[in-house]
């Protein structure tokens, strides 16, 4: 019992030490090309004019994914004829695949 009470001592200090081990890391030091030409005119390209408009873009599918799912698990009413149009349109199918025994298309 001793030692698993050292153990959750040791992990806010853990993540402390993370933390600030992350934050003074310098990140060119895992980019080779930073420092180059090459690198200068990379940054150049992705952090122009149209930055904010690109980063918008590029997450905008990930927020009306999110809003799809927050609105299936919040389970949100539909309006009554909406759904009743909906199953007469499967039933419809459905009965004429039943009675003709071939598929409809």
């Amino acid at each position: 019992m001793h030692c698993t009470r050292n153990m959750e001592m040791l992990k806010p200090a853990t993540a402390i030490v993370t933390a600030i081990a992350t934050v003074m890391a310098s990140p060119a030091w895992a980019c080779p090309y930073c420092e180059s030409d090459v690198g200068r005119e990379v940054a150049a390209g992705i952090f122009n004019d149209t930055f904010a408009l690109n980063a918008v873009l590029t997450l905008l599918p990930i927020t009306v994914l999110m809003a799809i799912v927050w609105l299936i698990h919040s389970g949100v009413s539909w309006p009554k004829g909406v759904l009743r149009s909906a199953r007469s349109s499967v039933s419809a199918r459905s009965t004429l695949q039943r009675k003709s025994g071939k598929h409809p298309l």
